[in-house]
């Protein structure tokens, strides 16, 4: 499990930045602007005991190939 920070100044800098660019330059303006969240914390979900290897909830999340 993922715990993340919201920093809504960024996405509301982001959002007004957006609205002021020209269609045709808002997928480069996204890819510049700074992440609206942060890592703040992971915590495992398994007991400490359990193999890692016979987690199967890991696999599940990631993209599969088509």
């Amino acid at each position: 499990m993922a715990v993340f920070q919201y920093h809504p100044e960024v996405a509301a800098e982001i959002d007004s930045m957006f609205a002021r660019t020209a269609p045709q330059l808002r997928a480069e303006l996204l890819r510049s602007c700074k992440p609206t969240l942060s890592l703040v914390q992971t915590v495992s979900t398994l007991p400490s005991a359990f193999p890692r290897e016979l987690n199967t909830c890991g696999p599940m999340s990631r993209p599969r190939p088509i």
